[in-house]
This record gives structure tokens, C-alpha cells and sequence, in this order.
């Protein structure tokens, strides 16, 4: 779960997220995995939603412009960090971790 002064990310153990406005109302549903959802990550406009779940995926969502970022590893990805400035970087980035992977 992550918080945005606009919203709430929430991901389930059956890898789903779900936007939550501030009245608690669903906007938004991703079914990005199968698997646990482990974290994730907002950059600061709120813009762009990165992903990373138990099977390996790792996805970065643009909430509002359809752009869609994704890699998959051989090994669980525990964290992921959107730079903050994700919606304004000319090169997309990210970084994210698991028992394997160091970095991105």
C-alpha cells in the first residue's frame, strides 16, 4: 500500500491493485499478476505507478496517459522505487530489488 495526497494504491495478495479516492471509492482496478503484489511505488505528480510483485513482474503504470513500462525477473521482486520525477525524466526510472536482482 502507498498513499498520494490524491489516493491510495492498494495491493492484494492476488495481484491485484486498487486506486482508492479519498472518500474510500475504487477508480481504478489493475490486475497486474497472479501472484502477491510486494510493493509500490508513486512518483510525486501521482502520474506514474510502478509495481512489483512475487512472480517476478515489475511494471510501471501511466495512470492517466496509457503508458505501460514492464520487465520480468527469474526471482521474486521485493521493492521498487519510481523516480519522482518519472512523468518529467526523459529516461523512464526505477529501481527495484529482490534476492537476485540488485537494481534496474
Amino acid at each position: 500500500m502507498t498513499v498520494h495526497d490524491k489516493f491510495l494504491a492498494l495491493g492484494t495478495h492476488y495481484g491485484k491493485v486498487y486506486l482508492l479516492d479519498v472518500q474510500g471509492n475504487i477508480t481504478q482496478k489493475f490486475d497486474v499478476s497472479p501472484v502477491k503484489i510486494n510493493q509500490i511505488s508513486l512518483d510525486e505528480s501521482g502520474e506514474h505507478m510502478g509495481v512489483c510483485s512475487e512472480d517476478g513482474k515489475v511494471q510501471v503504470f501511466g495512470l492517466y496517459s496509457g503508458e505501460e513500462f514492464h520487465e520480468t525477473f527469474d526471482c521474486p521482486i521485493k521493492i521498487i522505487a519510481v523516480h519522482p520525477h518519472f512523468v518529467r525524466s526523459s529516461c523512464k526510472q526505477f529501481v527495484t530489488g529482490g534476492k537476485k536482482v540488485s537494481a534496474v
